[in-house]
């Protein structure tokens, strides 16, 4: 996999999100000649923006997965590779948005695809959930949907292929995150680790 990254033009939707700035610095520590980060999240951005200070390799660009126009910006930019991480991942949120959730991880992983192919992508890796196996959620449902889309990208100029997390340790929203913040009330109990 290093030998694809070296040199190469990546974009990253939901780059300002938990998996996607990671993403981004293990893009910029394996030799990426260009990284594109798209996120609809100013204020993300404006803080990612402080912690790459000095990587002229990193464009920012706002845009969201579910707005093509914003989105074709993004791929402007002669892209090798594209790690789709741009979702709603919350599963409550998704309860009591569905709508929302369809047009960004259904949506917009079709826009993503269609995008891709159109201006000759090399590949797409869609960053998915254990929560597509067997949906009993919204989140869940809409995530499997997103993979089966990814994968009907497939072309021969264009592979496309995606890859589930579980609850990723540390992440905004995530199980640890919530018990680790979570205060101390009288009575109760808090987390740390």
């Amino acid at each position: 996999m290093l030998s694809v990254i070296e040199g190469s033009r990546i974009l990253v939707t939901g780059g300002t999100g938990s998996i996607g700035s990671e993403v981004v610095r293990r893009l910029i520590e394996r030799g990426a000649s260009h990284i594109v980060v798209l996120s609809r999240d100013d204020s993300k951005q404006f803080y990612m923006q402080q912690e790459f200070l000095g990587h002229n390799n990193v464009q920012w660009v706002i845009g969201d997965v579910r707005d093509r126009e914003s989105l074709l910006r993004a791929f402007q930019r002669d892209i090798d590779h594209v790690v789709h991480a741009a979702a709603l991942k919350h599963v409550l949120i998704s309860e009591q948005n569905p709508t929302e959730a369809v047009k960004t991880n259904i949506l917009g992983t079709q826009n993503v695809v269609d995008l891709a192919r159109a201006t000759g992508v090399k590949s797409v890796l869609m960053v998915s959930t254990d929560k597509a196996v067997n949906p009993t959620s919204t989140m869940g449902a809409t995530k499997y949907v997103a993979e089966k889309l990814a994968l009907d990208g497939n072309s021969l100029a264009t592979r496309c292929a995606c890859v589930r997390f579980g609850n990723v340790l540390g992440s905004r929203g995530s199980v640890i995150q919530q018990l680790c913040s979570t205060p101390k009330k009288e009575g109760g109990f808090g987390f740390q680790i």
